[in-house]
């Protein structure tokens, strides 16, 4: 009985262990994004660290791996969207989405009117990949709220 108990024990512990996400496999999360829907090719950003690049319901957008030692064993991840419209966003639209939206923050360059979504997410000691997959459904509401948020200034 001892050892029956002991198996359905491991049983039940494996595959919590085997969906834990961590920013220090850049390949972990990009098959994740992939499970949840996500298109995903790995890249590196400027400074040599790991990156992805990412489309989910025509909202493109990046991946940075952040707090990396030497491009690896990366603790952070920074997702970011940039948007452009044919007429600058105001500080007044970023205020207004920011109050009424807790995901995610906006900010937005006064001198090309671009918006930039971003969320950061720690995964210092694992994320589980259900918590992920809500974390990536969530982040791209925030980003369809936000191009609604902007769409006057993009007709």
């Amino acid at each position: 009985m001892r050892l029956v108990l002991a198996l359905l024990s491991a049983l039940w512990v494996a595959p919590a262990a085997a969906q834990t996400l961590s920013a220090s496999d850049p390949a972990g999360i990009a098959e994740a994004m992939r499970r949840a829907g996500f298109e995903v090719a790995q890249t590196q950003s400027n400074a040599g660290a790991p990156a992805l690049v990412a489309v989910h319901s025509q909202i493109k957008f990046q991946v940075f791996f952040l707090g990396c030692e030497d491009g690896a064993n990366c603790a952070h991840l920074l997702l970011t969207s940039e948007y452009a419209t044919p007429e600058p966003v105001t500080p007044e639209q970023v205020n207004a989405w920011m109050t009424d939206n807790a995901l995610g923050s906006v900010s937005y360059d006064a001198e090309s009117g671009n918006s930039r979504v971003r969320y950061f997410l720690t995964t210092t000691g694992g994320v589980n990949e259900r918590m992920f997959s809500e974390t990536m459904y969530l982040w791209r509401l925030a980003n369809i709220s936000w191009l609604r948020a902007i769409a006057p200034a993009a007709e």
